[in-house]
């Protein structure tokens, strides 16, 4: 399962049970929801279309496929947008990614190291950007090429010490700085309390929510260096 999906049985049976539960991921005549699940993380994972899912799974193109709108010639996977409206469903999106408060104490093996106690103590945990790939019509080209010369999405992630996500942005193009992504994610949702911020490297400008390095400085490379050879 985890060479074809990307996930463990133990993890497929807890998202799918969630799916279930709190994100109204219901059966139809001609799926259950466990191939629902399936479809969805084969084609996330192997970037492929309706045609190869429906021989790998074993399902006719009118099952696996269907109009999203009449008057847009676009076919996308019906057990697809099931499954992606499951996981944008309220319930059970706030139900695991909550932003952080000082109600939520930092994990123990954080607050027990003296190498990150108290010097980070008011930090939430961390945030950075990443490209995705992404394919667009050629008028989009512009605005989506990196300067890698490749077309992506720039999104913005924020995730806890114990590596829990907390927040995420997407859709902006890949040309975008990720000082404009986080501006954007400070006006639609993204809330840093007073007194609280969170790790990020030099791209980010230092402000009153981020805890940023100095460019041009070394910090402590040595002491990282040795610690791999111990």
């Amino acid at each position: 399962m985890h060479s074809h999906l990307g996930v463990f049985p133990s993890t497929f049976k807890l998202v799918l049970h969630g799916l279930e539960t709190l994100g109204g991921l219901a059966p139809t005549r001609y799926i259950s929801t466990r191939l629902q699940l399936a479809i969805f993380l084969y084609i996330c994972k192997e970037g492929l279309g309706v045609r190869h899912a429906g021989e790998a799974f074993q399902k006719s193109l009118d099952t696996v496929s269907k109009w999203v709108i009449p008057s847009i010639p676009v076919r996308t996977l019906s057990s697809f947008k099931a499954v992606v409206q499951a996981f944008t469903c309220p319930t059970y999106y706030y139900h695991w990614v909550r932003m952080p408060t000082y109600s939520i104490p930092h994990p123990k093996n954080l607050l027990q190291n003296t190498r990150f106690n108290p010097w980070f103590q008011d930090c939430m945990g961390a945030m950075d950007g990443t490209f995705i790939p992404v394919n667009t019509g050629p008028e989009h080209h512009p605005r989506y090429r990196t300067r890698n010369k490749t077309l992506n999405m720039n999104v913005l992630a924020c995730c806890t010490f114990d590596l829990r996500i907390c927040h995420v942005l997407a859709g902006w193009e890949g040309s975008v700085t990720d000082v404009r992504v986080y501006q954007e994610a400070l006006s639609t949702g993204l809330k840093i309390p007073h007194g609280l911020c969170f790790l990020a490297d030099p791209g980010y400008v230092p402000s009153a929510g981020t805890l940023t390095p100095y460019r041009g400085v070394r910090y402590h490379l040595k002491e990282w260096g040795r610690s791999g050879q111990k």
